[in-house]
């Protein structure tokens, strides 16, 4: 096996990388070429790498594409768009040792590389390799249907949600967008999301994602390139779009990515409402599991029937360098999970965090 680098893309690379996350059990859409090409148009880093490891056959074995960021002036490899991913970002046989730690043994000089979002199944090798240090950072929860149509969620809330749509003189209508849309239509439905988030009770708290240019137009890229694998979803009454839901779809499960409702309407309950939507239309895809995604509060708690860790990793193999960046993210960590319950200190933690920027 063979490690090749590049600071660019062309045709013929984003062909074998297509072809391998086809056919890989490990693919996810943070590792998918589109997910990659989406970021670098929408973010426009300054520095980009690409790393490739063959077989001697020069058969692509595995890939992943990196931005160059800084997080207190120290400088790191990070996985494109990592602030929106929710799963493992390098596309490889995580189950292949001596391909896993070859990919990662490419990490140049002093600049380590965070990985983000590892579960327990894709760490089993990683956790063997020299230079690494690992943090559980977050988890992911899911909702099962065997537990039930909605996960744990009570039949009472059930209940009480169908019975606020039904005994009211408004009028509700749910639009979603499926793999089965045109691309066009689903772009309207994202363009009605943006107006959505401005005013949600998300944006009123601090956790707005659609604030920046970048972050509409990464999101706008993804659903063109994944058109076969997006969903946007509006919740409407009487006409005024109160609610939307970002997913995607990925080897027979619905990923959800990105939610907003309007805190003037929290009566009809409109993110339990399109929970409830996308339960529906995944098990008529004879789908077993909605994917809540990563993070956890009070709401996905109520509803989930399992959690997965996910933990983050740095490599390096400069110890000097690899144990402080550990330091200023388990900080980081801890302010979100001590500042998350309290509007204005969860605003001043999101500064914070945006003092991290491309190089």
């Amino acid at each position: 096996m063979k490690i090749k680098l590049y600071n660019n893309y062309d045709s013929q690379l984003l062909r074998e990388w297509k072809s391998l996350w086809n056919s890989l059990p490990y693919a996810t859409i943070s590792n998918s070429p589109e997910w990659f090409v989406s970021a670098k148009e929408a973010f426009h880093p300054n520095e980009v790498r690409i790393i490739a490891l063959y077989s001697e056959m020069n058969i692509l074995l595995g890939i992943g594409g990196f931005f160059r960021k800084t997080i207190c002036t120290i400088p790191f490899w990070s996985i494109a768009g990592d602030e929106f991913s929710d799963k493992e970002s390098i596309l490889i046989d995580y189950s292949n040792r001596e391909a896993v730690a070859l990919f990662l043994s490419a990490i140049e000089g002093s600049i380590p590389l965070i990985l983000t979002n590892y579960t327990d199944k894709t760490l089993q090798n990683i956790k063997r390799i020299k230079h690494t240090n690992i943090m559980k950072a977050d988890e992911n929860l899911y909702v099962d249907f065997h537990e039930g149509p909605y996960g744990n969620m009570k039949q009472r809330k059930i209940t009480l949600t169908n019975n606020r749509i039904k005994n009211n003189t408004h009028d509700f209508s749910c639009d979603m967008k499926t793999q089965c849309d045109i691309a066009e239509k689903k772009l309207a439905n994202l363009q009605v999301a943006f107006e959505i988030e401005k005013n949600s009770s998300k944006s009123k708290k601090g956790r707005m994602i659609f604030h920046k240019e970048s972050s509409r137009n990464f999101y706008t890229n993804l659903i063109l390139a994944l058109q076969n694998n997006s969903i946007v979803t509006i919740i409407y009454i009487d006409s005024l779009p109160i609610a939307y839901s970002i997913a995607f779809t990925n080897r027979g499960v619905i990923q959800t990515s990105q939610k907003a409702h309007l805190s003037s309407h929290n009566y009809f309950n409109p993110g339990r409402i399109l929970v409830m939507k996308l339960c529906d239309y995944a098990r008529s895809q004879n789908n077993s599991t909605l994917d809540l995604g990563r993070g956890s509060d009070r709401f996905k708690s109520s509803i989930a029937t399992r959690r997965e860790d996910l933990y983050t990793i740095i490599v390096s193999k400069n110890i000097f360098i690899r144990v402080p960046l550990l330091l200023i993210l388990k900080l980081r960590s801890w302010l979100y999970t001590m500042l998350v319950k309290y509007d204005f200190f969860y605003l001043f933690y999101k500064k914070l965090v945006n003092s991290t920027h491309y190089d």
